[in-house]
């Protein structure tokens, strides 16, 4: 342990022993939260755990640009006086097109709670990717399947998409709070969940380009398609379900954010009486109006 710590006297004299090593220090949790935080403090500013921060804000960033591209694409692929008359166009009406559009949030909805459920119990970074990756796929294919199958196969398509997105904000959830300490989770939060309006953004100003471009709208889906499949792979790479299980974090950093949780224990099921429940009038309230 830290000269400073032991001359300080934070630890009683049966602590002070080489036997206990920081690890066991922590399982055993001897030590305040306010010591722990400063004992193992890594000496870089960036790490490990920035890196799951910056590839869940681009995982927000691609889930939301494959969401909202189809309801610029499918401008073109409905005007019958396209500046780009090369590629084919539907004679989808009003109607029709609404349909396909809300097609998404039917299977988003059915699998939101299985979605949480599942990634809580099996880990959070497979499903993440295997989510990504389907709902990639399925963008890609919807050129064909308008081509092929008309706007039912485009709605089939959307339906699977929304059935594989509703584990990415259960999963983020799920991963988020096992890579940020306390003191940084609302700065690590931010971030993240900024990267669904900036995916918004980024979209829609590239989906009207690529529309009018000679490579058609088409491109669209392919452009994002490619970069879900891209963040996949980085995903597969250099993520991890928590610092335990990472090939690359530094000790000291392990140690750092498996220190600032160790008693936040997250796997634990939290037993509420039901009885209190049902007797507080504002729950009752909350739970009848939301």
């Amino acid at each position: 342990l830290p000269e400073r710590l032991i001359s300080a006297m934070f630890l009683p004299e049966r602590l002070i022993s080489a036997k206990f090593l920081p690890e066991r220090l922590i399982s055993a949790k001897f030590l305040p939260e306010s010591i722990i935080s400063a004992l193992f403090v890594p000496a870089s500013s960036f790490g490990i755990r920035h890196v799951q921060a910056i590839l869940l804000f681009g995982c927000l960033t691609v889930a939301y640009t494959l969401r909202v591209n189809l309801s610029v694409a499918i401008v073109s692929m409905t005007d019958r006086n396209g500046s780009n008359p090369n590629f084919e166009e539907y004679d989808w009406n009003t109607q029709t097109r609404s349909t396909i559009l809300s097609s998404f949030f039917w299977g988003y909805v059915v699998m939101q709670v299985p979605a949480g459920m599942l990634g809580q119990r099996f880990g959070p970074k497979l499903f993440l990717m295997g989510a990504m990756a389907v709902c990639s796929i399925f963008n890609m294919l919807t050129p064909l399947a308008a081509k092929w199958g008309g706007w039912g196969l485009v709605c089939a398509c959307r339906i699977i998409q929304g059935l594989s997105q509703a584990f990415v904000f259960p999963s983020t959830h799920n991963i988020l709070p096992m890579w940020s300490t306390p003191e940084e989770r609302g700065r690590f939060a931010t971030w993240v969940y900024a990267g669904s309006q900036f995916g918004t953004i980024l979209a829609m100003p590239i989906c009207g380009a690529l529309a009018q471009s000679a490579a058609g709208w088409p491109s669209v889906f392919y452009l994002f398609g490619g970069l879900g499949l891209l963040w996949c792979v980085a995903w597969f790479f250099l993520a991890a379900d928590s610092p335990a299980s990472h090939k690359w974090i530094s000790q000291e950093e392990k140690l750092y954010i498996e220190a600032s949780l160790a008693k936040i224990t997250t796997s634990d099921k939290v037993r509420q009486d039901k009885r209190h429940i049902r007797r507080d009038k504002g729950g009752q309230e909350a739970h009848y109006t939301w």
